[in-house]
């Protein structure tokens, strides 16, 4: 039986803290209560955002394909860390365009089909950069690895190849 209390109390009082805690975080902490209409976007600011959006994927897709060129073209850099850097910035236009535009917010609540699937490309972001930054990691480790050896080969081949006294700019 002292088992049971020494036990029991404390399990009990953490349950019921927990249930305490999602009681307040439904009803407490709404940002919007009912009857309390939601803030609308012109249709110009539809337009900004949806704009803003298509500007974050479109950055994906060019830094992911630019860090991959330059790697091919020779350049020698740290694709991680660039990524990185890269990805500080684009964190940060994509919270200030999910704030500016209400995603999360206003998701669902009438202002139409195109919102919301602007609304969804937005939350879907965030994994996508995942996934690029992914690929800009197997990118780094293995093709790009391959792609300086392939040259550097080639390089060895033709100085191989190349007569004495030609010189290496043929």
């Amino acid at each position: 039986m002292a088992l049971l209390v020494v036990v029991g109390a404390p399990v009990g009082l953490l349950a019921l803290l927990i249930s305490a805690s999602v009681v307040l975080d439904l009803f407490a902490h709404r940002s919007l209560t009912p009857g309390t209409p939601a803030r609308s976007l012109s249709p110009e600011e539809l337009l900004a955002c949806n704009r803003a959006v298509r500007d974050l994927l479109d950055r994906l897709v060019d830094e992911t394909a630019g860090l991959e060129r330059s790697t091919l073209a020779g350049e020698a850099h740290d694709l991680g860390a660039e990524w990185d850097a890269f990805a500080v910035r684009w964190q940060t236009d994509w919270e200030d365009t999910g704030a500016r535009c209400g995603f999360g917010e206003l998701e669902g609540t009438g202002l139409g089909a195109a919102y919301d699937r602007m609304a969804w490309v937005h939350r879907n972001l965030p994994t996508t950069r995942l996934k690029f930054r992914e690929l800009v990691a197997h990118f780094s480790r293995d093709v790009g690895v391959d792609v300086g050896e392939m040259r550097d080969a080639l390089e060895k081949s033709r100085a191989g190849l190349t007569p004495p006294g030609l010189g290496k700019s043929q």
